[in-house]
């Protein structure tokens, strides 16, 4: 569509007050100028929600493609980071001839812009004047379908786009729902593997290991992670803001507190589910002599069971060196044995026996099944050594994640707990702000000059034209707070 059609599409949308016989009108009168190259259907939304900027209020709804104008100062509307938008507001029906049904498709729009996409999941109603009926209608966004879907498959090591693709691919194909064609390649992330785990919590699991990224299902569907740092505000706060931005006498309030986000070390426990193998190669200079052995440790407790998969040629730079022998009663079996009486695991080789061993660079090759669970440990020494001393914080993982995952997983978790957290709440009247976005917030008076990432906004409709935002902001890049706590309040899941 040409700036000039799209120009003529708004004028018209403006004069004929976007009645359903106008909207299909033009619709139509579109579809034949553009001629073959044009969609009807994606037409008819496009015009529908030009047809926004018609009405009295820049807040409008399209329920199943009728734009309706909710009942003034009815619209409420609550997004958390990681989590899902609801949004709720009153339809007038003085007839009782309409009445939205549950699982309805609903898109919102402010200022002509989609800003919400999502189904009805309840419709309460009571009487309005002699005939009438005033609906309730609450929606909740594109987010609560991938809290109800869960994922078992091994999502293989890639970059961050290559994992998101993946989980569309094995499930949330099914609920029509695509990766967005803006997706950034991202950081690389480790293998995950996933068992009957929900798909948001495998979302926000992958998205743990890559720092300053946030992950959403947009209004037009798609699964989309940005990068907090490229995603900006369409304004920043200080002590000169208008009261439009920043409202009240008070202005802003600043949190600073040690909550329970807050440690300097970080144990992931993994408790597995389903079968992890492990390849693994060590040098000579991998060696830990104790006594008359020489150790090579694993990453992962091994497998006791006789039935699972175990090294039985020992190799070096791929030369056959003969068998590996297990360890019986704690009695070695042979010069290179298998030892997994110990965590993690360990090949051990007996220096009286005088067999083979790797020379300067040559490499051991094992393969073993790991054992769960096992754990990994991240630590911020500088803060352990400060007044606190050590405070941890504990993880468990209920999928065969690998070390390195895990390890990463852990890292990224002490990255975002040992800051502590600096939090600010204000409220404001302009337009724009979304989940996500970095807001350079300065105040001499509270005294902070620093990057916040935008975690939650509460808004409720004032008069006809104006949405009251209050929004709470986080220092730093990274999300904190566990997304469970949400959707165990919206949707009952999450435990």
């Amino acid at each position: 569509m040409t700036p000039d059609t799209s120009a003529r599409v708004s004028q018209l949308a403006v004069e004929t007050l976007m009645t359903p016989s106008a909207l299909a009108r033009v619709s139509q009168l579109v579809v034949e100028a553009l001629g073959p190259y044009s969609v009807p259907a994606r037409v008819s939304q496009l015009v529908l929600e030009v047809a926004s900027t018609a009405y009295r209020t820049p807040y409008v709804v399209i329920i199943n493609g009728q734009v309706f104008n909710p009942k003034l100062e009815s619209i409420e509307w609550n997004r958390v980071q990681n989590s899902g938008d609801q949004l709720a507001f009153d339809i007038i029906s003085e007839d009782r001839s309409y009445r939205p049904a549950v699982t309805d498709e609903v898109f919102f729009l402010e200022m002509g812009a989609r800003v919400l996409g999502g189904y009805i999941t309840s419709v309460d109603e009571i009487g309005y004047g002699l005939d009438g009926i005033i609906q309730r209608v609450t929606v909740n966004d594109y987010k609560m379908v991938v809290a109800k879907r869960s994922i078992s498959q091994t999502i293989a090591a890639g970059t961050l786009k290559q994992q998101l693709q993946q989980i569309i691919d094995d499930i949330l194909i099914d609920n029509n729902i695509t990766l967005d064609a803006t997706q950034a390649d991202g950081p690389d992330i480790p293998e995950q593997v996933f068992d009957e785990t929900q798909a948001s919590e495998a979302l926000n699991q992958i998205l743990e290991q890559a720092p300053g990224w946030v992950w959403t299902i947009t209004p037009f569907k798609t699964l989309l992670a940005t990068e907090v740092v490229t995603v900006l505000a369409p304004f920043d706060v200080d002590d000169n803001s208008t009261n439009e931005t920043n409202i009240g006498e008070q202005g802003m309030m600043v949190s600073r507190r040690l909550d329970d986000t807050f440690a300097n070390r970080v144990i992931v426990k993994v408790n597995g589910n389903g079968d992890l193998d492990s390849a693994e190669q060590f040098t000579a200079a991998d060696g830990i002599t104790d006594g008359g052995f020489i150790y090579f440790y694993a990453k992962y407790p091994g497998s006791n069971s006789q039935m699972d998969p175990w090294p039985n040629e020992l190799t070096f730079d791929g030369v056959d060196q003969g068998p590996i022998g297990r360890t019986v009663d704690g009695v070695p079996t042979n010069a290179w044995d298998w030892d997994t009486t110990s965590t993690p695991a360990r090949l051990r080789y007996t220096i009286a026996s005088a067999a083979a061993f790797p020379t300067g660079s040559e490499v051991i090759d094992i393969l073993y099944r790991a054992r769960f669970p096992f754990t990994v440990q991240a630590d911020d020494l500088v803060s352990q050594a400060g007044p606190l001393g050590i405070i941890e914080m504990k993880r468990e993982v209920n999928n065969a994640l690998t070390y390195e995952g895990a390890l990463a997983l852990a890292e990224s978790l002490l990255a975002n707990a040992v800051d502590g957290t600096m939090e600010v709440q204000y409220r404001t009247l302009n337009f724009g702000l979304r989940l996500g976005q970095t807001q350079s917030i300065q105040s001499t008076k509270r005294d902070i000059d620093d990057d916040f990432l935008i975690t939650t906004i509460r808004s409720r409709q004032i008069g006809d034209k104006r949405m009251l935002h209050t929004v709470t902001a986080v220092r730093g890049d990274r999300f904190k707070g566990s997304y469970l706590t949400p959707y165990k309040s919206w949707f009952g899941v999450g435990a």
